[in-house]
This record gives C-alpha cells, sequence and structure tokens, in this order.
C-alpha cells in the first residue's frame, strides 16, 4: 500500500522530525544544566537513537497502523481502505465464441499492510496465488483500484486441465449498501474473460471512496 502514498515526501517527513527531535532534546538539556551539545554529541545521539526509531517504524508498518486506521478512519479516504479479511467472489467467466459462460462461486482472503498486498482465491474448480497486486488511487476520482496479477492453479489433478496458468484484474473499490466491494474485469493466459464482484464476508467498517458510491452492475 505504500505504493500510493508520496515516499519521497514521507522520507522526507521522517528526517525532519527525526531532525526535530534530536534538535530539541539538545535544547531540554541546554535549559536544563546550562550546558550547550557540541556537534559530535549531537551527531552520536542521533546515530544511537537511530535504532529506536527503526523499531517503531517496524513497529507502525507491521501492526500499529492498523490500530491508527482505527482510531482515524478518515484515512480509508485519504490514503487507501484497509482491505484485509475475509471476502466472498462471484466470477462470471466467458470463454471463446462457442466455448461457454458460466457463474463461480469462491472465498477470497486478503493480507494487507503498508508494504505489501496479497490475495488469494479459492473455488471449487481452482485456486489461486498472487503473483502482484498493486494498489493505486484514480487520478481524477480519487476511487481506489487494486492491479492485481495471479497465478490459477487447477484443481484437475492430471490432462490439459490441470496445467498452471496466469491472470491479471483490475478492481475499482466501491461502497455498496454500506458494504466494501471489488469490482472489475479479468482475463487470463487461456484467453478467458469475465467479471470479478468480491464482497467482504465479514461485517466491518466499509471505507467510503471519494467518488460518487456507484453500484457496480453485479
Amino acid at each position: 500500500m505504500i505504493s500510493v502514498l508520496p515516499i519521497v515526501r514521507i522520507i522526507s517527513m521522517v528526517a525532519k522530525c527525526y531532525a526535530a527531535l534530536v534538535a530539541l532534546a539538545a535544547a531540554a538539556i541546554w535549559w536544563w544544566t546550562g550546558k550547550t551539545a557540541d556537534g559530535w554529541t549531537i551527531a552520536a545521539w542521533a546515530f544511537s537513537w537511530a535504532t529506536g526509531l527503526q523499531v517503531a517504524l517496524l513497529l507502525i508498518v507491521h501492526w500499529a497502523w492498523r490500530g491508527i486506521w482505527d482510531l482515524i478512519p478518515k484515512l480509508n479516504e485519504w490514503i487507501f481502505p484497509d482491505l484485509n479479511g475475509k471476502w466472498h467472489i462471484t466470477i462470471n467467466w466467458h470463454g471463446h465464441v462457442g466455448d461457454g459462460k458460466g457463474t463461480i462461486e469462491g472465498d477470497v482472503t486478503i493480507k494487507l499492510d503498508l508494504l505489501k498486498i496479497s490475495m488469494d482465491v479459492v473455488t471449487e474448480k481452482s485456486t489461486s496465488h498472487t503473483l502482484a497486486v498493486t494498489p493505486q488511487c484514480d487520478p481524477e476520482s480519487k476511487r481506489p483500484r487494486l492491479v492485481y496479477v495471479f497465478r490459477i492453479n487447477p484443481r484437475a489433478v492430471s490432462g490439459p486441465d490441470g496445467i498452471p496458468y496466469r491472470g491479471a484484474a483490475i478492481l475499482d473499490h466501491y461502497v455498496e449498501g454500506g458494504q466494501d466491494v471489488l469490482y472489475g474485469k479479468y482475463w487470463t493466459e487461456r484467453e478467458t474473460v469475465g467479471d470479478y464482484i468480491i464482497r467482504r464476508s465479514n461485517a466491518g467498517f466499509a471505507a467510503h471512496t471519494q467518488c460518487d458510491e456507484t453500484k457496480p452492475v453485479a
């Protein structure tokens, strides 16, 4: 998810805040003791405290950010929705002309933190695993979006249907009746195409998008 954030600005802000804290510490010591810290002493503080800063950032990236998102729900709109959890997927697929079409139901598990995101899909016919997921925001509407590349493993144990193949999808985030929905088109190496409609299975916060809440066509 960090790819949707202005990473250069974040690094700059962290560096400035850290420099300000070191300067405040030097000022506090001068205020309490009347002694001015020299440059080498301040540099030693900066390096010695760097480990603590690193640990704090790691805790925020891998754990504390969920609490921050819960504490400030607007972050779901300002940055990106917290999509962690269990989802239900409806796949409307279409093959070549004459190859038929159909609908498949399944379960989705999304795992997301500030550095990475993954989606695992399980249906009665196959499982799929993440090759790459890139969170984005539409530059005009600001609607959250996932660009998703995956590997499908058919459940058949032999024959051509048992050969894994790759696919990709572009999924936009909506709010439908107070429920999070991911909706979009997909296509695969087998030249099949279709629609993904993914809805949260568990009750939870529905992250409002910045656009109007247009419902996807099921």
